[in-house]
């Protein structure tokens, strides 16, 4: 059952055939949605499987199964068991319809105003998606940042629960599994790149944790617009030159050292503020001198 996910998210299903109903990503068993509680489970499963996928009946008995995409790890097993667990004694009604509940009205009666005031909350709490657009950056950087602040980057957990058999390791640090915080924050390359960049501008002790909440959370320097223009221009920057490194690697294999990536963050900092009108010519040379000198190129 596919609709927009801000509305999935205000409702529940009250489970009949489960002809209907994802196992995955609605919320039917009254615990919340199982790709939330059971998210290594979720990656190596098909994410658009049905409950009525999930199950057979075998003469009066309903036997939950489920079909992964690999052999399980223990961890993995010991959640397996934990899911199975949860679902013990939950019975789809084999002859009834189903039925959609909505959270936020009385009597989980739908009404249209509670129903518009709780989506519009819901892009407000979202509003730091709005930091990725209308920057001194070009379109397609913008539209990169947009997609790691929703999630939604092509990295290798999206892959995988896409149907694509592959090994998920980070191809920057070759120890870790990807999926977008790892890539972009977390990963011992990128963190230094968030290291070299932040401890420039005394702002050494902001360390991102979750990829989504990185807009709301980036530090705002006291200064001029300039500066926080500036400092916009490097957070950008970053997540570009991880971008470019990591399809230089899969499609080119090739990989620049750490020195390179840095040079190359700085030089797209500049490239990008050189055609800002707010500096004028001294302040974007004397912009290059010291980042230059900084950055050693």
């Amino acid at each position: 059952m596919a609709y927009n996910k801000d509305f999935r998210d205000l409702t529940s299903f009250v489970v009949g055939d489960g002809s209907k109903i994802r196992f995955w990503e609605d919320e039917w068993c009254g615990v919340g949605k199982l790709c939330e509680l059971y998210l290594r489970l979720y990656k190596l499963s098909d994410a658009e499987i049905t409950i009525g996928e999930c199950y057979e009946r075998r003469e009066n008995q309903l036997i939950w199964s489920q079909q992964f995409r690999r052999p399980l790890l223990d961890r993995e097993v010991e959640e397996c068991i934990l899911l199975l667990e949860k679902l013990e004694g939950i019975k789809p009604a084999f002859q009834q319809r189903e039925k959609l509940w909505w959270k936020e009205g009385k009597n989980s009666k739908f009404t249209v105003k509670p129903c518009y005031m709780a989506l519009s909350s819901s892009i407000s709490a979202s509003s730091h998606i709005k930091g990725t657009w209308e920057n001194p950056v070009p379109p397609r950087v913008e539209a990169l940042a947009w997609l790691v602040a929703m999630d939604s980057v092509l990295t290798v957990d999206h892959l995988k629960s896409r149907g694509f058999s592959m090994a998920n390791r980070c191809c920057l640090c070759e120890g870790q599994e990807e999926d977008a915080t790892h890539l972009f924050i977390c990963c011992k390359f990128s963190s230094f790149l968030w290291k070299v960049f932040t401890s420039m501008f005394g702002a050494s002790d902001f360390h991102p944790t979750l990829i989504t909440e990185i807009f709301s959370t980036w530090p705002r320097l006291s200064g001029s617009k300039k500066v926080n223009l500036l400092w916009r221009c490097i957070l950008f920057a970053i997540y570009w030159n991880i971008w470019k490194e990591m399809n230089r690697r899969i499609f080119e294999d090739k990989a620049f050292n750490m020195d390179k990536i840095v040079a190359a963050v700085g030089r797209s900092v500049v490239d990008w503020l050189l055609i800002l009108p707010e500096f004028s010519q001294a302040e974007r040379e004397d912009f290059v001198i010291r980042l230059g000198e900084f950055l050693d190129f």
